[in-house]
C-alpha cells in the first residue's frame, strides 16, 4: 500500500519531481488467496515509467512469498513485461537518464524508503494506470483462452530435412 498520509509531490530545484513512497505490508484477504491493498482516490505518480517499475518491484516481492507456483510464474511474466514500458521511454537516453540508471535509482529508493526522484515533468493517475493494466490483462486472458473455446485443429507438420540428398 502506498500511504497517502502527507502525500505530496514536491519540486526540487535541479532534481525534478519527488514522491515520497512508504511501503506497508499487504494484508491477506480471508476469502481469497489474493492480496488486498487500497489506494485512496486521487493518488498520482510522476510520469516516466514509475508506475510500471513500482508494480514490477511489488510483483517480484509477491513471487518470492507466493506459495502457488502458477501464480508465481504469471506474476513474474507480468512483472518482467511491465519493464518494457520504461525501457521504451528511456531507450534514447544516455548516462544518468538511461533506463538502467533510472531503474537502479528507483529500486534503491524503494529498498531504503527514500522518495522517488523523477526528472520528468507531470503526474499520472494511479487509478487510470491500474484500470489500463486491468483491461490489458483481461484482453490477454480472452486471447489466450480463445483456442480452448473455438477448439482450433491444426494440421500436423511434416518433418523433413531441407538439406537432404534426395531433394538435390
Amino acid at each position: 500500500e502506498i500511504s497517502s498520509e502527507n502525500l505530496q509531490v514536491t519540486k526540487i530545484a535541479g532534481k525534478g519531481n519527488m514522491l515520497p513512497v512508504r511501503e506497508k505490508s499487504l494484508e491477506m484477504c480471508t476469502s481469497q488467496s489474493y492480496c488486498c491493498s487500497t489506494l485512496p482516490a486521487g493518488c498520482v505518480l510522476p510520469v516516466g515509467g514509475n508506475f510500471e517499475i513500482l508494480l514490477h518491484y511489488y510483483l517480484l516481492n509477491y513471487t518470492r512469498k507466493c506459495q502457488q507456483s502458477e501464480e508465481s510464474v504469471v506474476s513474474m511474466i507480468i512483472a518482467n513485461a511491465l519493464l518494457g514500458i520504461p525501457q521504451v521511454l528511456y531507450k534514447s537516453k544516455k548516462g544518468k537518464y538511461s533506463f538502467p540508471q533510472i531503474y537502479i535509482r528507483t529500486l534503491h529508493a524503494l529498498q531504503t524508503s527514500q522518495p522517488i526522484v523523477s526528472s520528468q515533468k507531470g503526474l499520472e493517475s494511479v487509478a487510470g494506470k491500474y484500470q489500463l493494466l486491468t483491461s490489458v490483462l483481461q484482453c490477454l486472458t480472452k486471447i489466450l483462452t480463445i483456442d480452448l473455446v473455438i477448439n482450433i485443429r491444426r494440421q500436423p507438420r511434416e518433418m523433413y530435412d531441407q538439406d537432404s540428398d534426395e531433394e538435390v
